[in-house]
């Protein structure tokens, strides 16, 4: 491998990585973070404002829009999370059970450190 393909590997991995760690930062809704953009194939990814969700999915728009029209660019979206279904009532069973606990599930305003 050359010098300048190494080069150019170091910054494949380093975009991957990046990329990565973006969408773990981004990947949960909290009351921090209650803004999303969703792109059709894509993740939902969270926000702490609103601008910073549209900004993301106008970033995504030019991907559907190469050499042909995607129609699938028409479900690219922003929005706010109201309510997230979070575990309620968890009773933990005793050891050796089938499951390690049972719950019931209520739609809550997103916690302070996302679900």
């Amino acid at each position: 491998m050359t010098p300048e393909q190494e080069r150019q590997r170091e910054r494949q991995i380093a975009a991957i990585r990046a990329r990565r760690e973006f969408v773990q930062k981004h990947s949960s809704p909290s009351a921090e973070q209650p803004w999303f953009s969703y792109c059709p194939g894509g993740d939902f990814l969270f926000f702490s404002t609103e601008e910073e969700a549209k900004e993301h999915a106008e970033g995504e728009i030019p991907d559907y829009c190469q050499d042909t029209w995607d129609e699938e660019v028409e479900g690219v979206l922003v929005g706010k999370v109201s309510f997230v279904a979070t575990k309620t009532n968890v009773k933990e069973l005793p050891p050796g059970s089938e499951f390690d606990y049972i719950c019931d599930y209520k739609l809550l305003p997103p916690a302070k450190e996302g679900y």
